[in-house]
C-alpha cells in the first residue's frame, strides 16, 4: 500500500479551483466560494483540479477530499446536501468559462454529505476512493494526469449553502482543498505456468 497526497494543478492558473453561478459563468474566487443556494434562488456549484500520481489500474484503499469552511464567512442554514463526482472524460485542463464544472462526464461513483460542518475553520471530507478508482481504472489514464472533481448540491432553499476556502487564498496552504489517501498498485507480468510432471515424462518418453 502506497500513500499519496495530490497537488492542486497548475499553481499559476487561477482556474484550478473555482465556482459556477447559475450554471452559466465561471469565476475564480479571491478567497472563498460557495456550494448551494446563495439567496434569491442563485445557484452555486464548484470544481477542483488536482495532479494525481497513481498508476493505471491501481486499487484505491482509501481517499479523502477535504474542503475547509472559510474563515471569512460560515454560511447560513443547515439543510443542504453536497454531492461530488469525478470527470470520467479524463479531460486534461483546468476549468474555464468555456469548460464549466457541471459539464463534465460524471463518474458512476459519487459521494455526498448531508449538512456538512458549518463551523468556521473546520473541514468537511468526502470519501472519493470509488471515484478515483473508477478514473484510474480507465485504459486512458496515465499517472500524473489531472483529475477533476465537480461539486453540486440539493439545497432546501435560499441561503442554504457552505462557504469553502479557495486555493491560494491565504498564506496557510493547509486551508486549501486537499486530496490524499492510499493505493495498491495492480500486479503486472504474466505468471509462469509449469506443465504437470506427468506430461513432461510422457513427452520425454516419446522423444526417446
Amino acid at each position: 500500500m502506497t500513500a499519496f497526497n495530490a497537488d492542486l494543478s497548475a499553481p499559476g492558473d487561477a482556474n484550478r479551483v473555482g465556482k459556477t453561478i447559475d450554471q452559466a459563468s465561471f469565476t475564480n474566487p479571491n478567497n472563498h466560494w460557495w456550494i448551494g443556494q446563495y439567496g434569491n434562488g442563485s445557484d452555486r456549484q464548484g470544481g477542483v483540479v488536482f495532479v494525481l500520481n497513481i498508476p493505471q489500474g491501481a486499487t484505491i484503499d482509501d481517499a479523502s477530499l477535504d474542503l475547509w469552511n472559510d474563515s471569512y464567512e460560515a454560511g447560513f442554514g443547515s439543510s443542504v446536501v453536497i454531492d461530488v463526482w469525478g470527470d470520467a472524460g479524463l479531460t486534461q485542463a483546468n476549468f474555464s468559462s468555456t469548460d464549466l464544472p457541471h459539464n463534465i462526464t460524471k463518474t458512476t461513483a459519487t459521494d455526498s454529505i448531508t449538512n456538512p460542518n458549518n463551523t468556521t475553520g473546520e473541514i468537511f471530507s468526502f470519501d472519493v476512493a470509488a471515484i478515483i478508482e473508477e478514473i484510474v481504472g480507465d485504459a486512458g489514464w496515465t499517472s500524473g494526469d489531472l483529475i477533476r472533481f465537480f461539486f453540486d448540491h440539493n439545497a432546501a432553499g435560499n441561503y442554504q449553502y457552505r462557504t469553502v476556502t479557495s486555493a491560494g487564498a491565504y498564506a496557510d496552504s493547509a486551508q486549501e482543498p486537499d486530496l490524499s489517501g492510499n493505493y495498491t498498485e495492480a500486479a503486472s507480468g504474466a505468471s509462469l505456468i509449469t506443465p504437470p510432471l506427468h506430461r513432461l515424462q510422457l513427452r520425454h518418453a516419446l522423444v526417446r
